[in-house]
């Protein structure tokens, strides 16, 4: 897993493959993370639209702390 700062409103992860991508939005969708307006994924990464006032260092280092499992829900993001 890659973290990316992303101007001053978001955090973008980069992983290896889909099922990293779903894992990762399975597990923000269990823990939501302070300051993450919005959770966008991709085939490969998941982009962290942050709320306003948000630090992006603090973020970049909470979603790295982040348990990822595959198999979890098919379903990404956040309705």
């Amino acid at each position: 897993m890659r973290v990316l700062k992303c101007a001053d409103t978001g955090v973008l992860v980069e992983v290896s493959d889909l099922s990293q991508v779903i894992a990762l939005g399975a597990a923000l969708e269990a823990a939501p993370l302070p300051g993450v307006a919005d959770v966008v994924p991709a085939a490969r990464t998941v982009l962290l639209r942050l709320e306003p006032g948000a630090d992006p260092a603090r973020v970049a280092e909470a979603v790295t702390a982040l348990p990822l499992t595959s198999g979890g829900s098919r379903s990404v993001g956040r309705p």
